[in-house]
């Protein structure tokens, strides 16, 4: 293995193609294998089996040991010059992820949380052989809530880029839509905005789209540590030997005004849920380091490797709700 900006890149011998019915194209070379990741059984062990480490890896204790970071890079974007956010996002092409020859189209529409959900749909898309269009646009979850005029970008947010989504995803006429973002613009510790509030701007999205396509599925709120005074990654360079002391809580660290307003959206028929908690946390304990890996990139997103490691696991919850076939 090599390491590339930050990356574990396997080498061509391991991972030569993945596990699919059909060449894999060159660009996706260097994901992991379908068959190496941890079925989602798999991965729940592994996160119990970790909630209890005290000692950080050595390998993350490097001084060299390189920042996490969330989203999509070079590898997920190999062919695809211009479709990054840059000035107006509604004058950029959609990324393409997954398996970009495929019939089925589904939508990611998200902020800074549906881009750190791409690696995972990017490996899900090719084993299931489904193309994801990538429509994200930072600082402005894909719900109608209320946001002050002195944001940077509340008439972009508000008005151009949710009208610019909204009508293509009409247009588009996709097999699925994902959604999800943060329930504030400016998300604080504590979500200031009450559940009816971010469910009514749930609801007027969904209501847009509800003709282009029967199945929408939200992506729950990972864990948070916004509350912290450091964040992960942070906490765990200065308790290396102490790990449990970065680790959250369910209680602790997921938003309960994101919950009811999920709750709310699915009870009213708009939309299917994907709990994501699943994948970061047991019952009581969500460990900032499992397998190896740093689990977080900063106090609210997950980490790029995280999403690779994550995506088989990802992948057959995911499928099913979309009405797809289960995934091994």
């Amino acid at each position: 293995m090599t390491t590339v900006r930050g990356r574990t890149i396997y080498s061509l011998v391991g991972a030569i193609t993945i596990s699919l019915a059909v060449t894999a194209p060159s660009w996706a070379w260097s994901l992991p294998k379908w068959s190496t990741l941890p079925s989602a059984t798999s991965l729940q062990t592994s996160i119990a089996h970790d909630a209890g480490a005290t000692t950080l890896p050595s390998a993350l204790s490097r001084p060299t040991t390189p920042k996490p970071y969330y989203g999509i890079g070079q590898l997920e974007l190999a062919g695809q010059t211009a479709c990054k956010q840059s000035g107006d996002p509604t004058l950029v092409a959609p990324c393409v992820m997954g398996d970009r020859q495929a019939t089925k189209t589904v939508v990611l529409v998200g902020d800074s949380e549906g881009e750190m959900w791409l690696p995972s749909l990017n490996i899900w898309g090719l084993q299931a052989h489904v193309k994801v269009l990538r429509y994200v646009y930072f600082a402005c979850p894909p719900w109608h809530l209320p946001l002050p005029s002195s944001s940077p970008n509340w008439k972009t947010c508000s008005t151009t880029w949710h009208t610019y989504v909204e009508d293509a995803i009409r247009k588009l006429r996709p097999y699925a839509v994902i959604a999800t973002g943060m329930p504030e613009v400016a998300q604080q510790a504590s979500t200031t905005a009450s559940s009816s509030t971010v469910a009514s701007g749930m609801a007027e999205f969904f209501n847009a789209i509800q003709q282009a396509t029967p199945r929408r599925v939200i992506l729950s709120k990972i864990p948070w540590f916004l509350a912290t005074p450091r964040t992960p990654v942070a906490c765990a360079m200065v308790n290396r030997t102490a790990l449990q002391r970065c680790n959250g809580s369910p209680r602790a660290s997921l938003d309960p005004t994101m919950t009811s307003a999920i709750n709310t959206t699915v009870a009213n028929k708009l939309a299917t849920v994907l709990w994501t908690q699943q994948f970061f946390c047991t019952s009581t304990v969500c460990p900032i380091v499992v397998a190896n890996r740093f689990v977080y990139s900063d106090s609210h997103h997950l980490s790029y490797d995280w999403s690779l490691y994550i995506a088989k696991a990802f992948g057959q919850k995911l499928s099913p709700l979309l009405g797809l076939p289960q995934l091994p």
